[in-house]
């Protein structure tokens, strides 16, 4: 074999994989494709957050998006908490390809709890859970944009805040981060 018939055999190789990792990768961790399987997101074995494990099964297709669990939430989960709210939204939108965790901070008056989310290719948004109401709302490109949207929509001070992780027990922090200013 000549040397040229060995590279042009080499870049054929190459290229089949580069394309069939591609077609993989694709299909498995597509986003935006909705299937028939309810999505389950049981927050975890024996945690009790309050909300009937029916209602955190999502049968309906068009809830399988953002707004769909905010929908879901503000007419089928009105009397759940802001921490069950937050699980919920969060955990519901983790098997549908986007990344998504829940924040707590303190101000002077108390603390908050909000979901953090980001698709393949929306800009990042979080969720606020206002008197009953879920709402989603952008927020930029850094944690520090966050806090100023919060600030500026609450017109609070945010002092410390708690990064949650889908995969923990429960909300309670284990440490505080101080925020700089």
């Amino acid at each position: 074999m000549t040397k040229d018939i060995k590279i042009l055999i080499g870049l054929i190789v190459v290229l089949v994989i580069v394309y069939s990792a591609l077609i993989y990768f694709n299909f498995r961790n597509d986003s935006h494709v909705i299937d028939d399987n309810p999505i389950d997101v049981n927050v975890d074995d024996g945690a009790e957050i309050g909300i009937d494990v029916d209602d955190i099964v999502i049968i309906n297709q068009e809830r399988n998006t953002p707004e769909g669990l905010i929908d879901h939430i503000n007419t089928d989960l009105k009397d759940a908490d802001n921490e069950e709210k937050a699980i919920f939204f969060s955990k519901g939108l983790s098997g549908h390809g986007y990344e998504s965790m829940i924040i707590k901070y303190k101000f002077s008056k108390g603390e908050n709890i909000i979901s953090v989310f980001r698709g393949s290719e929306d800009v990042p948004k979080y969720v606020v859970f206002n008197d009953g109401v879920a709402e989603i709302l952008p927020y930029g490109w850094s944690f520090n944009e966050l806090f100023q949207t919060e600030e500026s929509r609450l017109d609070i001070k945010i002092t410390d805040y708690a990064m949650f992780e889908l995969d923990l027990d429960n909300l309670t922090p284990a440490e505080w981060i101080k925020r700089e200013n």
